[in-house]
């Protein structure tokens, strides 16, 4: 088994990079970037060798997406997760958020739309400006840290709405949810008729001990009739988010010509040039690279909990089932946005205040720990000492 190096440092500065050379630019030419769900980490070599002969051609011109995109996801879901579907039930959008947009503007035009709280905004947000209302379901931790939903706040949500929301693994919490819990959901959708979008684009970063399982495989086993549409991407788990390559899985063949009109109408029609080679490598590749990220990123969180959270009373940090990404609370440390920008700007390291997750959130923040450890280790010191000096203050 070839072994794997992530703890090259590259310094993204200059690259346009959302996270460095816009959001956290103000806070100085030192900062790191802890706030957006993406890998300071290199690329797979999979797909930075299919960016490169792809760029090899010389001209960028329009491509199309050919049957080996789907023939490529309905692999790697099959070979890694254990959950087979026809190629021909893939349809390509470029970004998850871009496929949920075409679906609440052209399929369920203003649409009652329900999902979990805390959740992830600019898909909230893109609901709202099409004319949608969104209804939440508030998440609570149990005893033991893990996030949960109240069935019967579920049962009474589904009369209300016309499309669920569901993020598994859900982001911040990083829960992967359980059979139980995705079989509750499956069946109120049958009894009300609600259609299920079900965002999974962190399905392949799970931890020991867990398992992802998506809701469509489970209501095909289980023989309920729910409309789902399951979202899912290479761009978190190979680090290729602005090649812009995602996919909906659907079932029902009626529900998915509609789709492909709603994404037709939305002037969604060719990939980006990289999109293609790029989602091939990732899902054509043998998961070794990716499993030895997952131990990586594991060891990162253990880290990160250890020097942040255990032993202090003021700070909870939420150990996740999957994703890259720590949801933490410390109401009276950082009790809302205001804090978390004071805290970020004299650490010089970016984290996302709980607000950003619904308004209800104060009082919690979120990390991502998915950067070489060196350059983590020193985000973190750095916001250890700069909590220690508030408390002083």
């Amino acid at each position: 088994m070839e072994n794997y190096y992530f703890d090259d440092v590259v310094d993204r500065r200059g690259s346009y990079s959302a996270s460095y050379d816009f959001m956290a630019h103000a806070y100085g030419e030192e900062v790191i970037s802890l706030a957006i769900a993406e890998m300071d980490i290199l690329t797979c070599p999979d797909v930075r060798k299919a960016v490169r002969q792809a760029t090899e051609y010389g001209v960028y011109s329009y491509t199309d997406v050919p049957h080996e995109f789907g023939q490529a996801c309905s692999h790697w879901f099959k070979s890694v997760h254990g959950w087979s579907f026809p190629d021909s039930h893939v349809l390509f959008s470029p970004r998850i958020i871009e496929l949920i947009a075409a679906i609440v503007n052209h399929v369920i035009p203003r649409a009652r739309v329900g999902t979990f709280s805390p959740f992830y905004g600019p898909i909230v947000q893109t609901i709202r400006k099409t004319g949608g209302g969104v209804l939440t379901c508030s998440l609570s931790p149990d005893p033991e840290g893990v996030w949960r939903f109240d069935e019967a706040e579920v049962s009474a949500l589904f009369t209300e709405i016309d499309i669920f929301l569901l993020t598994n693994p859900h982001n911040p919490t990083g829960r992967v949810w359980s059979e139980q819990e995705l079989t509750h959901i499956a069946k109120a959708a049958r009894e009300n008729g609600v259609l299920i979008i079900s965002d999974d684009i962190h399905c392949d970063i799970v931890s020991t001990g867990a398992t992802w399982r998506p809701i469509a495989q489970l209501c095909s086993e289980k023989s309920i009739d729910a409309d789902v549409i399951t979202c899912v991407s290479p761009a978190k788990s190979f680090n290729m988010a602005g090649l812009e390559a995602a996919a909906a899985v659907i079932s029902h063949s009626d529900l998915r010509e509609r789709v492909f009109d709603a994404l037709q109408m939305s002037g969604i029609h060719n990939p980006n040039y990289f999109a293609i080679p790029a989602a091939l490598a990732a899902w054509n590749s043998d998961g070794t690279w990716l499993r030895s990220l997952n131990k990586y990123l594991a060891a990162n969180s253990d880290f990160t909990v250890a020097e942040l959270g255990d032993g202090d009373p003021q700070i909870t940090l939420y150990r996740p089932e999957s994703t890259y990404l720590l949801w933490g609370h410390a109401p009276d440390l950082l009790p809302d946005a205001s804090a978390c920008h004071e805290l970020s700007r004299r650490a010089r390291v970016l984290i996302s205040p709980g607000e950003n997750f619904g308004s209800e959130w104060n009082g919690y923040f979120r990390i991502g720990v998915a950067l070489p450890r060196p350059r983590l280790r020193i985000a973190v010191g750095r916001l250890k000492n700069q909590i220690n000096a508030m408390r002083k203050d």
